[in-house]
């Protein structure tokens, strides 16, 4: 499992939110505009990562980042077991890594 702060996230979600942005050649009031949040709010949300959740959603939707954070998400929470049952099954599933031969077996074979 791969640990990230809160902090990492958050940069990581600005600068593909930003990266998109500039891709499809949006400018800032642009963006704001066809999100329908203010442009102080994209303006802070770029330099900060501190916008409200409603306005983060509107912004990744006219990006077209939305199927792809949702996909993401439900990959991930199907990935992950709910039960501990769900935990041992899967380690029950593992394959096995080595093949072991009876110590009896490989006597025999040697005499």
């Amino acid at each position: 499992m791969l640990l990230i702060s809160p902090d990492s996230v958050q940069d990581a979600l600005v600068g593909h939110c930003k990266q998109e942005r500039i891709r499809r050649s949006f400018t800032q009031k642009e963006l704001a505009d066809r999100a329908q949040v203010s442009l102080s709010v994209l303006r802070k949300f770029e330099q900060t990562g501190k916008i409200a959740l409603e306005s983060f959603v509107r912004i990744i939707y006219v990006l077209g980042l939305g199927p792809v954070l949702v996909d993401a998400l439900e990959r991930r929470a199907q990935s992950v077991p709910a039960t501990l049952d769900e935990v041992l099954d899967r380690k029950k599933e593992k394959p096995r890594q080595r093949v072991y031969k009876s110590r009896e077996k490989t006597r025999n074979q040697h005499e």
